[in-house]
């Protein structure tokens, strides 16, 4: 204070200036200012530091970032490839599956229509069938009656017709014989094929009994075969039911004239 009166400072203004500055010794002053001047060195430093290491550990985490999102962004490319391929794979399979669809449709209706004619072609032979056996029997029938003259045989085997005869009697005779093993229940004593064979049967024991039918079926090969032919319908037909024991007298009589 007092070198401030020496100094010519008023004493209210000392007064005043006491109770606004504080009077702080010249090494503590010094101390501070140094202080002040390490800061102002050390603190940019360790705030680029600071600043550096926290700038570092932001593009990390933004470099992190921006790697999922690219991430995801490679995923949502992939899975829209994906989706497009399965698309185009689920488009070709419909097309597929409608084309297969239709031609199963098509073979369908086609396999109806061909069950259709089938039927209408099985009913169309069943009734040619029929009318063929109808008109055999009819036929063998009469030619049964008319070949118990012996001049009647000379007239229908005269020529090549002792040939055709007796293949189509040998392939009759077979074919009833078959027929009869495939199915018993449909070759009754009472129906057109019955009265076809044994009328047939018939006429060739009309043939056996006379000398010139016998010379003529005992030498050509197909007389020989109609004979194994009767000789196989006594052999396997169930001759113990009455519906066959007609048939069976009838190819008796033949085997015995031929004796």
């Amino acid at each position: 204070m007092d070198s401030l009166l020496k100094l010519g400072f008023d004493m209210k203004k000392i007064v005043i200036m006491q109770e606004t500055y504080v009077l702080v010794p010249k090494t503590y002053m010094n101390q501070v200012m140094n202080e002040v001047k390490i800061l102002k060195e050390t603190l940019p430093k360790a705030l680029n530091r600071r600043f550096f290491k926290d700038s570092k550990s932001l593009d990390k985490e933004k470099e992190k970032e921006f790697s999922s999102e690219r991430k995801l962004l490679e995923q949502e490319l992939e899975f829209s490839k994906e989706r497009k391929l399965l698309e185009q794979e689920f488009d070709l399979l419909k097309k597929r599956y409608d084309s297969l669809l239709s031609e199963v449709e098509r073979e369908r209706q086609e396999n109806a229509d061909l069950r259709k004619q089938l039927f209408e072609l099985k009913e169309i032979t069943e009734e040619q069938s029929t009318y063929c056996a109808t008109l055999g029997g009819t036929t063998c029938g009469l030619l049964w009656r008319i070949s118990q003259n012996e001049d009647s045989i000379h007239m229908l085997l005269g020529g090549d017709n002792a040939d055709e005869f007796f293949q189509l009697a040998c392939h009759t005779l077979e074919s009833y014989v078959n027929a009869v093993h495939s199915s018993p229940s449909r070759v009754v004593g009472a129906n057109n094929e019955y009265r076809f064979v044994i009328s047939l049967m018939g006429v060739i024991t009309n043939i056996t009994a006379s000398s010139f039918g016998r010379e003529l079926i005992s030498s050509k090969d197909s007389g020989k075969e109609v004979l194994k032919a009767i000789n196989s319908v006594i052999s396997e037909f169930p001759f113990q039911e009455m519906k066959w024991m007609k048939m069976r007298n009838v190819a008796l009589k033949c085997m015995y004239n031929i004796r």
